[in-house]
């Protein structure tokens, strides 16, 4: 494709080239000053419409003429500077540019070779760059000059095209590759918000909860998802409407830069405001006081609390320890196992939990069906408001929510009669023998042990249920033991 082409890779400015560009220069200078139109080229000068060069023996303007073929070039010795060892037969002298490969190189030979065999002519001249060529060349956007290009063998679809250019004789050799690379899919950090349920908000709660429950029809006639699904949309409005605040679980460090110091900045802003309209040396003088005062409050606060950061840090002995205490105070996060394969999570803990890809068809209540028969009475029955409230009392507190979101607490906060309700889906579900299927579904969160963070089996899961999923096991093993007690 580029055969009979010229291709025009000139090196970077030399000594030379500096100064035919200066004598252009003051060739412009003086047809300006003359009144004629000059524009400056990269290495030629247009005056009145006509191309001119500068000619070094005679040190005068001619008209510019084709550039001459190169006739003859000899193979690089050195590596990966293919257009450094390569100068045309000129009348002016020409430099090389200083290259810093020390080894040879297999790949350039080849390349030279493939010139040789297609008669392609690499030449030097035409590149702008330093003057000691210790870089290739690097245009306004961000061009560059490509002496290799690395691809993939398995995939051969390679189109090299020679772009025009405007600018210049330079004419780029663009490499397009058609192909896109292989992403490895990773486990994604999901930020996670919960609810925080203060102790004064709980009756603000209560009452709001009730509210919303008796608007909502929450009967298991529709269906138990339909049911769920609205006394959750009910628990998050109460909360809402109860102004409760949503924490990500960390601990934030407190900052120097606290309420008092960005009220004292916004004063600022506005003096420096009122003296740019007014223009009156009262303000300025008063814009300068405040300024003063705000770098001195600054200067105090934030002494104060480098201070506070180093009493943290004094227990502190050994160098791990002491860079994840300071990670810790700063209020940044050690992300550990970003860089795994979702893939190799799947397998482990498929591995560490003993299930299969593809989920049970059979009916998993049989046992239970066999459990529940005429020897098994105590278990065919419907739980109790004190079985449940016990049940919801022994919810542990400040602990992660499920995939729904709701917080152990919102059931702890709920009145007599939401609790009621709630027991009455509980008990629909229990009897009907059907769990929803959103119940089946549990977030496996991997929480690091030790050793190296880049191995799977350095790490312990925790599966975050949802909260009325835990509620019905307690009350399965509650009445087991009860059952139990009975007979014996």
């Amino acid at each position: 494709m580029l055969k009979g082409s010229e291709i025009y890779i000139d090196e970077d400015f030399n000594s030379e080239s500096r100064n035919t560009r200066a004598m252009l220069f003051k060739e412009a200078k003086r047809q300006r000053e003359a009144g004629n139109k000059a524009v400056l080229r990269f290495d030629k000068i247009v005056i009145k419409g006509e191309t001119f060069v500068w000619n070094v023996d005679q040190q005068e303007l001619e008209p510019m003429r084709r550039k001459e073929a190169i006739n003859e070039f000899r193979h690089g010795e050195e590596a990966g500077q293919v257009e450094m060892n390569m100068p045309k037969k000129r009348v002016a002298r020409v430099e090389g540019a200083v290259f810093e490969d020390t080894t040879l190189n297999t790949e350039g030979m080849k390349l030279l070779d493939f010139c040789d065999l297609n008669a392609l002519k690499i030449m030097n001249g035409c590149s702008a760059g330093d003057r000691e060529g210790r870089f290739t060349f690097i245009g306004s956007l961000g061009a560059s000059v490509i002496d290799y290009a690395l691809i993939k063998e398995e995939n051969p679809e390679l189109t090299l095209e020679v772009v025009p250019r405007t600018e210049s004789e330079h004419l780029p050799l663009c490499i397009k590759l058609d192909w896109e690379p292989n992403r490895i899919e990773t486990m994604k950090a999901v930020e996670r918000t919960r609810w925080s349920l203060d102790e004064s908000a709980k009756i603000l709660y209560k009452t709001t909860l009730d509210q919303e429950l008796n608007k909502q029809d929450l009967s298991t006639n529709a269906g138990i998802e339909l049911a769920l699904q609205n006394l959750n949309a009910c628990i998050n409005c109460a909360a809402i409407d109860a102004k409760l605040r949503k924490t990500t679980g960390n601990q934030s460090r407190e900052h120097w830069f606290d309420r008092d110091y960005k009220k004292e900045k916004c004063n600022v802003g506005r003096l420096l405001y009122k003296f740019r309209r007014s223009k009156n040396v009262g303000d300025r003088i008063t814009y300068t006081m405040a300024k003063k005062n705000l770098r001195r409050l600054c200067q105090s606060k934030k002494k104060k609390g480098n201070k506070k950061f180093g009493i943290r840090l004094i227990p502190v002995r050994t160098q791990p320890s002491f860079v994840k205490k300071s990670i810790s105070l700063s209020g940044r996060r050690l992300e550990k196992g970003q860089d795994i394969p979702l893939d190799e999570w799947k397998d482990y803990f498929m591995r560490v939990l003993n299930r299969r890809d593809a989920r049970v068809s059979a009916n998993p209540y049989v046992e239970a069906d066999r459990i529940i028969s005429k020897q098994h009475k105590f278990l065919n029955r419907d739980f109790e408001e004190g079985e449940f409230r016990k049940t919801i009392s022994q919810l542990k507190k400040r602990k992660a929510a499920g995939p729904d979101g709701i917080i152990n607490e919102f059931y702890q906060a709920m009145s007599g009669e939401a609790k009621t309700i709630a027991l009455k889906i509980v008990n629909d579900i229990w009897h009907g023998e059907e769990c929803p299927e959103e119940w089946r579904t549990g977030v496996i969160i991997p929480i690091f042990k030790s050793d190296k963070t880049r191995d799977v089996g350095n790490y312990r899961g925790i599966t975050l249920l949802i909260v009325y999923t835990r509620s019905l096991q307690r009350l399965w093993r509650s009445g087991c033991k009860i059952g139990l007690k009975r007979r014996m």
